[in-house]
């Protein structure tokens, strides 16, 4: 017999139609070897037996059957049967298989994703961990399941972490756990690994289940500092430059200005380095740069700083000096380190350096006077013949702005014809008659007042305006000493100073046959000096 739930599980109807058939015709096929040895195997069975069943319509369902001994009141008393109790399982198992596929597949994606995931339990104990994290922590596989995640960081960063639990579970905030941090945590062997690390928490079954995102972000801090160090380390010498160097001057301004103290700067030029580089090519030149920053860096403290702008420029930051003569004495003690021939390729090479001193605070108020007092120091250790050392005064500054007054004004002053020539007479003792003069060159500007040749003809030396202004010099002395013989009966000569340079950037020999063919003066009426 069968009832009405199980004609309409094997979807036959009426009832009658199943009566005398055989149950086996409806079990699944690679189920049938259960039935080899009759139901009493199932009836031995203590828990329900999954099943397959299949229909006439070919449809297929998976069951669950428990079967039981059964006495018929009107059989025979040695007539044995069997019960079938059969429980339609197939939406459940589907289901079941649908969650498993989920699972399988986002088991799948953990374990290709980059990132290590690992999910703990309200005690902190790690309850799966994909590959990613294993290897991030240097475990075997699956080696990090039940392990107590303390067991990645240390002692500090435990505590945090178990801070951030707790104030979790306490009903603090969720959006702090989500944050990412950069932490530094444990690997196996006990070692330290960079991770950005992010928590968040996930409810299950009414207990809380925390997952941890971890990145290992060894080779990103690595490229940081490959960055980092492109960007404020010279590339020649591996010193700081110019960038790193401002900042860390702007920093020790700050901590004079707080804390008190008082800090040196100094500028070096190395002297004639274009000469050495011209004379003996640029690799040279290069060594030569590395071996002197090498040297710089033997003259100073631990916690001074030693720049290279690039070129044959170095900085320098002394930080923590007592008085202005501590840093004279560095700076004196650079000097003659650079002063000592350097060995380069087999080639003894000489040197020397223009250095330029400034303290904080004492001469200057801020940063951009240092900078440029300090630069001025330099240019001025220059000016007196290089191997020289200076410490910045308001004198400085006031001899630059001076002579930069100087420049500007002689740039005009040919073409506002503000020179004059006046002559120092050369006299004959005996006949007492004026047998020569020379020429000697002034300039009153109508900025400056007059201004002496010793302060201009350096200047204008320096700029090359001597070489113009040697031409007027030399056409205006010819012109009025033509003027002269008019007054006497003898042949005056006048002599003329000519600048090194006149020699070397100008035609000098034009110029002269020039001046002389236009004033219409003789030749051996004219000198020079």
């Amino acid at each position: 017999m069968i009832n009405p739930a199980g004609a309409n599980m094997l979807g036959m109807w009426p009832v009658d139609t199943l009566i005398g058939r055989r149950f086996d015709e409806f079990v699944h096929p690679d189920y049938i070897g259960m039935l080899d040895e009759g139901l009493e195997a199932l009836v031995n069975e203590q828990l329900r037996v999954p099943v397959k069943l299949k229909r006439p319509d070919g449809v297929e369902l998976d069951v669950e059957i428990a079967a039981l001994p059964y006495q018929d009141e009107d059989a025979k008393h040695d007539d044995t049967a069997v019960m079938l109790m059969a429980r339609d399982v197939s939406e459940r198992n589907r289901a079941i298989r649908q969650v498993a596929a989920r699972e399988e597949h986002l088991r799948k994606i953990m374990d290709t994703v980059i990132d290590g995931i690992l999910t703990i339990d309200q005690s902190g104990f790690i309850e799966t961990a994909n590959p990613a994290a294993d290897k991030i922590f240097d475990y075997s596989p699956g080696g990090l399941v039940g392990q107590n995640v303390t067991v990645l960081f240390d002692d500090e960063q435990a505590a945090r972490y178990q801070t951030l639990i707790d104030s979790f579970l306490n009903g603090g905030d969720a959006i702090a756990l989500g944050r990412r941090r950069e932490i530094e945590a444990l690997r196996r062997d006990g070692s330290r690994v960079p991770i950005e690390l992010a928590l968040s928490a996930l409810r299950v079954g009414g207990r809380h289940v925390f997952i941890g995102a971890v990145r290992d972000i060894t080779e990103r801090i690595r490229n940081e500092a490959k960055l980092r160090e492109m960007a404020t380390s010279d590339p020649l010498t591996k010193m700081p430059n110019r960038a790193l160097f401002n900042e860390r001057l702007e920093g020790a301004v700050r901590a004079v200005d707080y804390s008190g103290g008082k800090i040196g700067i100094i500028f070096i030029d190395l002297d004639n380095f274009k000469n050495i580089n011209d004379a003996l090519g640029h690799v040279t030149g290069d060594r030569l740069i590395q071996a002197a920053g090498k040297r710089l860096g033997e003259c100073v403290r631990a916690q001074d700083i030693v720049a290279h702008f690039g070129g044959d420029e170095f900085s320098i930051i002394l930080d923590g000096i007592n008085e202005d003569l501590e840093a004279r004495g560095i700076a004196e003690k650079m000097r003659a380190a650079l002063a000592a021939p350097f060995r380069v390729d087999g080639k003894e090479i000489y040197t020397s350096g223009s250095v330029g001193v400034v303290t904080y605070p004492g001469s200057a108020t801020n940063i951009s006077e240092i900078l440029k007092n300090a630069d001025t120091a330099t240019h001025h250790a220059k000016r007196l013949g290089r191997n020289n050392c200076q410490v910045y005064s308001e004198k400085l500054s006031a001899d630059v702005q001076r002579r930069m007054e100087i420049e500007n004004g002689l740039r005009h002053a040919l073409e506002n014809d503000e020179f004059t020539l006046v002559y120092q007479a050369k006299v004959d003792l005996e006949s007492r008659e004026v047998t020569g003069a020379e020429a000697l060159l002034r300039w009153e500007s109508p900025a400056l007042g007059f201004v002496s040749p010793e302060e201009f003809v350096p200047v204008a030396e320096e700029t090359g305006l001597i070489v113009p202004i040697g031409g007027w010099v030399m056409r205006t002395a010819c012109r009025e000493a033509v003027s002269w013989q008019a007054l006497s009966e003898r042949e005056i000569q006048v002599g003329v100073n000519l600048s090194a340079l006149q020699f070397v950037q100008g035609d000098l020999t034009g110029w002269t046959e020039e001046s002389l063919q236009v004033s219409g003066l003789k030749p051996e009426c004219w000198t020079s000096n």
